[in-house]
């Protein structure tokens, strides 16, 4: 909820009442139509205004709409210079989507809704990749401290298949690949790959590297992409110099990258990648070629609003009606509701009906009664 994106009615106010029982003499029955109210609820919370993210085009059209029902009515304006929108500042970074990012693996579609997989911010708009989907461990670079996973394999052009987290964190199996175990010395710890495992660093890497993609994968995470991560305390940026995208994924999108064998049981797969983190975590790269096609699309379009671009203003919807009491000319009776909503998140439009079209709804509807008293 953004404090910044509201739709408030102002009103000077003096002897309106809504009655329902029996009127005095000389007061005016005023009336609200739940029908009415039902019917703005449902128009602010059609999928034209995607859900009406305070900044989005979106939310601004919901705005101009409840104003123009304002102006309709006879309410009069009540924000900045003589108009109904009122301009507030909103303190924070905001990326904008539109479009729903799709995956596949060889064909067969990955669920953005059910959270096999998520969209990394620094993804290119409008961008399509299909490519083969190369493995390459935990995506780390560094020769300097004996672990180079890009170096026997090119991921130009393709898709990079990455570990997140670090060789630390590798179930210990003694570096025999959980196979046929063998006698090793604990590995000397690497500043535990502070630098190498964030996923920004991965992507980062990915990149520079001519990868057209990348996926994260978390060996240690439950069934849902969960979001991306740095160093704690830490906001990484990292921009695209072009058409790149950067999505997580589950555990069951990966093993159908990387398990060939279908009867091979989850227990035994899971063994399987055990033995592979083991080996790189003693400096073994293990690297390869996957011979299985991604098939990636991004967001259509996306837009950012920051203080830095001078572009982050959202516009609160302000209008008044003027009581009849002269003594009472200096006093307000404020009624509102916000109008924004969390727009669209991971390709779903939240239509926000009773967050909060609801409010603005009957916001409008006693503004419209009391103009008509």
């Amino acid at each position: 909820m953004s404090l910044g994106a509201k739709t408030i009615w102002l009103a000077i106010l003096s002897h309106l009442t809504l009655t329902s029982g029996v009127l005095a003499q000389g007061q005016t029955q005023l009336r609200v139509d739940g029908e009415r109210i039902k019917s703005y609820v449902e128009y602010l919370s059609t999928d034209e205004f995607m859900g009406r993210q305070s900044m989005t085009p979106q939310y601004q059209e919901a705005a101009e709409w409840v104003a123009a029902q304002y102006e309709a009515w006879g309410l009069e304006p009540a924000g900045d210079n003589g108009t109904y929108f009122q301009r507030v500042p909103i303190g924070r970074t905001l990326t904008w989507y539109e479009g729903i990012p799709e995956a596949a693996i060889n064909g067969s579609p990955l669920s953005l809704v059910e959270g096999d997989f998520s969209v990394n911010s620094v993804s290119t708009a409008a961008t399509v990749v299909e490519a083969e989907i190369v493995f390459v461990g935990y995506g780390i670079s560094a020769p300097e401290k004996g672990l180079d996973e890009y170096a026997a394999v090119n991921v130009r052009g393709k898709v990079a298949l990455v570990l997140r987290g670090s060789p630390k964190t590798a179930p210990s199996l003694g570096g025999g690949g959980g196979f046929s175990p063998a006698a090793r010395s604990e590995p000397e710890p690497q500043e535990e790959w502070a630098t190498e495992s964030t996923d920004m660093a991965k992507i980062r890497i990915a990149h520079d590297r001519g990868a057209a993609a990348v996926l994260l994968f978390d060996p240690d995470a439950g069934a849902q992409a969960s979001g991306f991560r740095g160093p704690r305390g830490q906001q990484e940026t990292f921009t695209t110099t072009r058409d790149f995208l950067a999505f997580t994924i589950t555990d069951r999108a990966f093993r159908t990258v990387m398990k060939p064998d279908f009867q091979e049981s989850v227990r035994g797969f899971t063994v399987r990648l055990n033995g592979i983190r083991d080996e790189i975590r003693y400096g073994t790269p293990q690297s390869m070629a996957t011979g299985v096609t991604a098939q990636l699309k991004g967001y259509d379009s996306k837009g950012v609003f920051s203080e830095e671009l001078g572009n982050n203003f959202a516009y609160n919807v302000l209008a008044k009606l003027p009581g009849t009491d002269r003594g009472r000319r200096d006093e307000y009776v404020v009624m509102g509701g916000h109008l924004d909503h969390v727009g669209v998140r991971n390709g779903q439009v939240n239509n926000g009906a009773d967050d909060n079209a609801s409010g603005t709804a009957v916001a409008m509807e006693v503004a419209r009664v009391l103009s008509e008293g």
